[in-house]
């Protein structure tokens, strides 16, 4: 009987007081009762372990692994993994929480085609708006079609839908375990070499046209802030993924796929947290002979791979003042290129300017209507999507900012 199959759920937790009775009722409230839930303290410094105990003491199927010191999300996961007695398994952050019913129809279609792994789609919430989609697989044809892990791999990456994120994952235990998958320790953004190594393992993946998992993003978490860690630990996947690659036979189409993403995934990654925090980034961070070797000739001569057509330089020195329009990732890689123009930036201007918005090597963050009285004889440079491109420039011009460069870095 389906009900009889025990699933695993595992959630790291650390300093989440916040969100965390949303996540444990949303599991603890599924139809499908047979779960287990695998909590993981990592040495929270809130309320977040007197939360967990109790819901300990109300419902028998929580456990709570209380971590002394703080191990990371990784440690925390294997953990919890090598506790897990069920027949299916799945990771949920704390910060996050799931859709009702989705466990027993999850169970149902795992049952049901005896898969390795199952994946599926999530929901974006900012603040408490619940938003469209955050990926759509949009995949009618290949929904729950059992195939190789490597060839679903090559039609994400062929169709730009491709996602690392564990919370989107339901796997079959023995799979995890049979093949020895665990977690990168010290690594953070560790989805990234779990999850593509995991999938190109797989014989029978199973993909799902639908939202089971709601994603909280939110100020101050780990994905929405970018430190020098992200950027040695962005480029050890890197490095681990090579490696894996090499010893590994794949097909032409695989082999394609993973040049993919391991050149617009994983590098791009590594190069927009390396710019940003560059001078805290050295070969001392790096282990082994392989990992400096790749660092010093691919992020250091890499990053100079975009140049500045010679009209754009003169237009952008004619103004007394140059600006930066945004604070994150690609705003990193416009001051870079600039900054290589000698062409000096006094400021980096957003819309709204959170309490975690920080500057990039040492130029501060402004909110735009606090720049409106540099108007006159200032050029905003801005390099987002042209998907992006009409809204920000009206976001810029009821401002009084009419003289703007856009640099089209990213991928359409």
């Amino acid at each position: 009987m389906m009900g009889d199959k025990l699933v695993s759920v595992v959630i790291p937790v650390y300093n989440v007081e916040k969100y965390l009775r949303e996540c444990m009722d949303s599991v603890l409230g599924q139809t499908y009762q047979n779960i287990e839930v695998i909590c993981v303290d990592d040495a929270s410094t809130d309320s977040s372990l007197q939360i967990l105990h109790d819901y300990q003491k109300k419902d028998n199927r929580v456990s709570v692994i209380v971590n002394e010191q703080n191990g990371g999300l990784s440690f925390a996961r294997n953990r919890g993994l090598a506790q897990a007695e069920g027949k299916y398994i799945y990771f949920l952050d704390s910060d996050d929480y799931i859709l009702q019913n989705s466990v027993y129809e999850l169970v149902s279609c795992a049952e049901k085609h005896h898969t390795d792994c199952i994946y599926f789609d999530s929901l974006l919430q900012k603040d408490i708006e619940i938003s469209s989609p955050d990926l759509q697989f949009k995949m009618d044809e290949l929904n729950e079609i059992v195939m190789e892990g490597p060839r679903l791999f090559s039609i994400l990456i062929e169709r730009n839908v491709y996602s690392n994120s564990v919370c989107r994952q339901f796997w079959n235990k023995d799979f995890l375990r049979d093949n020895q998958l665990t977690f990168e320790e010290g690594l953070l953004g560790e989805d990234g070499l779990f999850s593509p190594v995991a999938m190109l393992y797989g014989k029978r993946m199973l993909l799902v046209n639908k939202q089971y998992h709601v994603y909280r993003k939110r100020g101050g978490s780990l994905s929405s802030n970018v430190t020098s860690g992200m950027a040695v630990s962005a480029f050890k996947t890197y490095c681990s993924l090579l490696r894996f690659w090499i010893s590994n036979s794949f097909g032409v189409d695989v082999n394609n796929a993973i040049d993919i993403y391991l050149e617009k995934k994983v590098f791009k990654s590594a190069r927009r947290n390396y710019l940003r925090n560059q001078h805290e980034v050295t070969e001392e961070n790096f282990d082994n002979v392989f990992e400096r070797h790749l660092f010093k000739l691919l992020l250091e001569d890499k990053c100079d791979n975009y140049r500045l057509d010679v009209d754009i330089v003169r237009k952008i020195k004619k103004f007394d003042n140059v600006i930066v329009y945004g604070a994150g990732a690609i705003a990193v890689e416009v001051v870079s290129i600039l900054e290589r123009e000698k062409i000096k930036i006094i400021s980096l201007a957003v819309t709204t300017k959170h309490e975690n918005t920080r500057g990039i090597n040492n130029i501060p963050v402004n909110e735009i209507k606090d720049l409106e009285y540099l108007n006159k004889n200032s050029v905003i440079v801005y390099g987002l999507s042209k998907r992006s491109k009409e809204e920000v420039m009206k976001t810029i011009n009821a401002h009084g900012f009419y003289e703007l460069v856009f640099l089209p870095l990213e991928d359409e």
